[in-house]
């Protein structure tokens, strides 16, 4: 929130006025400010909903592998720096609530972008499964989860706070509850 109110203020005052790069640099910094704390407001609405049972899904068909190339993209235009390789299906429509798979999806690749090493790579990949089914899959090489901190985030609808970010947590609840619709 200081970020942001510091940019506005040399935005109101200097910002007009002063050097071109860093007029850029504080509005990148305000747009990035600004996203980070859209996303949490976000979390934090879909949490209370799914806390309270009242999460509705708006079912129809999606393409699962323009939907993760498409969050793969975005991901890389929010962190330029880092490698994302995706791999695997061209093809693939199921039936799902596109938003919600999609906030699971940022929540978890953003998990991995975050918590693994700066010249690291992050793979995607979207695999068919036989006889029928399809697997979305984002690895890094991060620290990772102790076992008994996945079972916890995966057996219950609480945030298990084990790292300052709740995606993780928040993504795998979205997977339960919505398998349960």
């Amino acid at each position: 929130m200081s970020a942001i109110q510091l940019c506005a203020e040399w935005l109101a005052g200097d910002g007009p006025t002063a050097d071109a790069g860093r007029y850029k640099k504080m509005l990148a910094i305000l747009d990035r400010q600004v996203s980070a704390m859209g996303g949490m407001v976000e979390d934090i609405l879909s949490m209370a909903l799914l806390r309270a049972d009242r999460l509705t899904l708006k079912v129809d068909l999606v393409d699962l592998c323009e939907l993760v190339r498409e969050r793969v993209e975005l991901a890389r235009l929010r962190s330029p720096e880092r490698k994302i390789r995706l791999d695997g299906l061209s093809r693939y429509v199921i039936t799902a609530d596109r938003v919600r798979l999609g906030q699971a999806v940022d929540a978890i690749l953003g998990s991995a972008l975050e918590y693994s090493a700066l010249g690291t790579k992050v793979r995607v990949e979207v695999r068919q499964r036989k006889p029928e089914g399809v697997t979305v899959s984002i690895r890094d090489r991060g620290r990772g989860m102790a076992p008994d901190e996945c079972e916890k985030a995966l057996n219950s609808s609480t945030i298990h706070r084990t790292t300052p970010s709740t995606a993780l947590g928040l993504a795998c609840t979205w997977r339960r509850r919505c398998a349960k619709a």
